[in-house]
């Protein structure tokens, strides 16, 4: 089977090529597309496409530049990769064109992210309306209950949650801040030991030092001595 030819305009989906059979209409842009690839991957687009028998698709509603990252994502001759600048607008269209394939890659791509407490606390809410798995909601508890209570329960973010997943959520904070609370006396008492242990460390290092220096005085001394009773 020959291969697509790669150029900017074929990877952009902007004209026909290698035997496109439908478009996509959105904002002012067409999309030359593939039935076939779309239906195998959307039950959306199975539905418009084979069910309907649709050659023209219009998307009201959709931005030109998010329909082209998720054309780019689960066309097989560009498979681009999933980043942070597209990662959210692609889990908002693989939801709404049911593309599992896609929303797993999401959040694949997030699992292995580095998340700071604030960022979890968001993909709370993203995988709240989007409907992500809840190993991945559970990820992200465990890193957002680093934040503080009262400061969760100031957060506008926290507000939106499902009221299970917000009780968990400060549950688990709160068991985490009395943990280091109760943790706190006996890492001040190792951190008091360690500190006493220098401390007698650099003093047994100096009295030795000052050991060899008396002992050297000493020795020069004595080489002194006997160098003056040769000499008489």
């Amino acid at each position: 089977m020959p291969q697509p030819r790669k150029s900017e305009k074929t990877e952009a989906f902007s004209e026909p090529w290698f035997m496109s059979d439908a478009v996509l209409l959105v904002e002012d842009e067409t999309f030359h597309v593939h039935r076939r690839i779309l239906a195998s991957c959307s039950q959306v687009f199975e539905d418009i496409f084979v069910t309907k028998n649709a050659d023209a698709v219009s998307l009201p509603g959709k931005k030109a530049d998010d329909v082209r990252e998720m054309l780019f994502a689960i066309y097989p001759h560009v498979w681009k990769d999933i980043s942070d600048e597209n990662c959210v607008c692609l889990i908002e269209l693989a939801h709404e064109y049911k593309i599992q394939s896609l929303m797993e890659r999401c959040e694949n791509y997030l699992k292995n992210r580095k998340n700071s407490a604030e960022e979890a606390l968001h993909l709370i809410l993203l995988s709240q309306l989007f409907y992500l798995s809840e190993d991945f909601i559970q990820l992200c508890i465990e890193v957002a209950k680093r934040i503080p209570p009262c400061s969760l329960k100031a957060s506008d973010v926290f507000g939106k949650l499902n009221p299970l997943i917000a009780r968990e959520l400060l549950k688990e904070s709160v068991d985490f801040w009395e943990k280091r609370r109760a943790q706190a006396p006996i890492f001040n008492a190792s951190m008091q030991k360690a500190i006493l242990f220098l401390q007698a460390k650099g003093m047994l290092l100096e009295q030795r030092k000052l050991r060899l220096s008396h002992l050297r005085f000493e020795l020069t001394q004595k080489r002194a001595f006997k160098s003056r009773k040769h000499v008489y």
